[in-house]
Formats: C-alpha cells, structure tokens, sequence
C-alpha cells in the first residue's frame, strides 16, 4: 500500500536512531522575534524563521504524523500570536509614555 504524505515547505522529517522527529516553521517579523526562544529562531540575511520541534518521536503512522503536524503548527502559531501580542503591549507602552511627555510641555 502506497500513500503519498504531502506536506507544506515549512515541514521537516527528520529520521534518527531514535525514530522519527518533525519540525514546523513560520516566518516572523525581527521585531516579533525578539519575544520569542531565542534557541528557536534562525535569522537570515532576509528573513526570520521561528520553528518547534516534536520532544518525542513520532509514531511511523500516517494518521499520527499528521496530527503530530497539526499540533506542531497549532503551538508555532499561538506562539507568534502571543509574540505579537507583546509586541504591541510594548508599543502601546512606548506610545503612552510619549503621550505623557508630550502633554507636560
């Protein structure tokens, strides 16, 4: 039986003595990245790239692998949600602080 797995570009198998390991990245804003791991983000000359890794190998099953894929972007996703989030929390911030100095002169 053949079955053909096709996942995005952003999706990598990676095959070790241990089993099998995956990994999902998103492309993200540099100033996003700053709240996110550090020991997760590769930064290239024209982009940033945040990814999560699966801690425990994946069962060599199709229905598995792709839940384990699901559940790899669900967590990568509300991650740079949450980084957005306190990246506007700091702009507002900022913002504010300005406000007030600007209504003391």
């Amino acid at each position: 039986m053949k079955i053909n797995i096709n996942f995005p570009d952003n999706t990598r198998l990676s095959f070790t003595e241990r089993g099998l390991f995956m990994s999902v990245s998103l492309n993200v804003k540099q100033e996003v990245a700053r709240f996110l791991p550090k020991d997760s983000v590769h930064k290239t000359l024209k982009r940033t790239v945040y990814f999560v890794k699966s801690k425990d190998p994946v069962q060599n099953n199709v229905f598995k692998i792709d839940q384990e894929y699901l559940k790899l972007l669900n967590k990568c996703m509300l991650d740079v949600r949450n980084a957005k989030k306190a990246a506007l929390e700091l702009e507002i911030k900022q913002l504010k602080e300005v406000e007030v100095q600007l209504t003391l002169f």
